[in-house]
């Protein structure tokens, strides 16, 4: 089944979006092959090397944001696979290949940047937050800050639980 971008755009790539309707009916009568339309990413290719490269024989994931604008500059899982092989013409070679990647006690067909065993960032937003309370004046470096089980929201009746098992 489609995954990533092509599920999230797949009715854009192929043409068959609501956006896209009258581009439909235009075609329709001038004869024209309907066409999709074409996704722009926001990849940087030095940056994305670089994610793989750093990776190479571990098991992760590593994603890069532009802070300003939340634009995804790179997102690579690792280990990966070559998807052509389960794009074939060939249904035994896609079978067999498919059983062997979902086989792999490595799990190379689990995109570790958007699925799989996917982690709040709680520890690693603690570096964030101690930095903020120390840039306040109202903490020093021998302070305790509070840690609460849930955290109320201002003006809600809701509150956002912290991890309670080990966060």
């Amino acid at each position: 089944g489609a995954t990533g971008l092509e599920a999230a755009m797949g009715e854009e790539l192929s043409g068959a979006s609501d956006e896209q309707f009258y581009d439909r009916v235009v075609s329709m009568f001038s004869g024209d092959q309907p066409t999709g339309a074409s996704v722009e990413l926001t990849i940087d290719p030095v940056l994305q090397q670089t994610a793989h490269q750093l990776l190479e024989g571990r098991q992760g994931a590593i994603v890069a944001l532009d802070p300003e604008t939340g634009a995804i500059l790179a997102m690579v899982s690792s280990p990966g696979y070559d998807p052509n092989e389960l794009a074939s013409h060939d249904s035994a070679s896609v079978i067999a290949a498919a059983e062997r990647l979902n086989a792999d006690p490595a799990e190379p067909l689990v995109n570790r940047a958007i699925s799989g065993d996917l982690y709040a960032p709680a520890s690693t937003f603690k570096i964030i937050d101690t930095v903020a309370a120390l840039e306040s004046g109202e903490y020093t470096t021998e302070s305790s800050i509070p840690n609460p089980q849930e955290l109320p929201l201002p003006g809600t009746d809701v509150t956002l639980p912290n991890y309670v098992n080990g966060g």
